[in-house]
């Protein structure tokens, strides 16, 4: 499976911008994760408008994310 077919079948990708160097990402929702020594790390949790993005979700998301190495 390439690339372009597994962004399609996730359509949760292109709400995430991803910086390899700095090894963070920005959520759409305003959620920054970024790759601290203990982990994963979600900025901006309070920023997040609870009825439209579940964090939860989001925190699986940069989760998956970072195991691709995509951040």
């Amino acid at each position: 499976m390439n690339l372009q077919h597994l962004m399609a079948l996730s359509p949760w990708r292109s709400q995430w911008v991803t910086k390899r160097v700095s090894r963070t990402a920005v959520h759409r929702s305003g959620l920054v994760a970024s790759i601290g020594p203990q982990g994963l790390v979600l900025d901006n949790q309070q920023q997040v408008d609870g009825q439209r993005w579940q964090l939860d979700a989001l925190r699986d998301q940069a989760d998956q994310l970072w195991r691709e190495g995509r951040m």
